[in-house]
């Protein structure tokens, strides 16, 4: 995997030069240069909303007890993307757009929870396990039936009828 990032990092402007040629040559060179500022403008409005929310969202899925992958898999791609939309070129916005799609961003979820592996306890993110091997939803003790009609009874007096004070 590193061995392809970084083939693709040295191979990107070798590839983003033919396109520019390319691009202007279907459209015209201002349309292009448009484009190109376009593209840079939008990559950096995209960076500045997922800094500010990816922290907020983070929060929001531990505080409703959800695992904090996806986000973090959301925020990484659309942190990845923003930045590939700021490199001029038409290349990287090929590829920024590819990883704001939902079913990419799934994919790689789905690509990075295979490495991993994921253990949940109780019923939310955070719960930890039992000691003794315990369910977490069971707790043992006694109860008593009391009857509603029988006289009340003081309950901090000791059966031997001394006060428990």
């Amino acid at each position: 995997m590193t061995r392809f990032v970084t083939l693709t990092a040295v191979m990107l402007p070798f590839l983003e030069i033919p396109g520019f040629v390319l691009v202007s040559y279907w459209i015209g060179v201002i349309p292009m240069l448009v484009l190109v500022v376009a593209g840079v403008i939008l990559g950096i409005m995209v960076l500045q909303r997922v800094g500010l929310n990816a922290v907020v969202n983070l929060r929001l899925a531990m505080a409703r007890g959800e695992e904090p992958g996806h986000t973090l898999i959301d925020s990484a791609c659309f942190a990845l993307g923003g930045f590939m939309l700021t490199i001029p070129g038409f290349i990287s916005d090929f590829i920024a757009l590819f990883l704001f799609l939902p079913w990419t961003r799934n994919f790689l979820l789905r690509r990075a929870a295979s490495h991993f592996d994921v253990k949940v306890y109780g019923t939310g993110f955070g719960a930890r396990p039992q000691p003794g091997g315990g369910s977490g939803g069971v707790i043992e003790g006694e109860y008593s039936v009391v009857d509603s009609e029988s006289p009340q009874t003081d309950p901090l007096k000791l059966k031997d009828g001394s006060s428990h004070s």
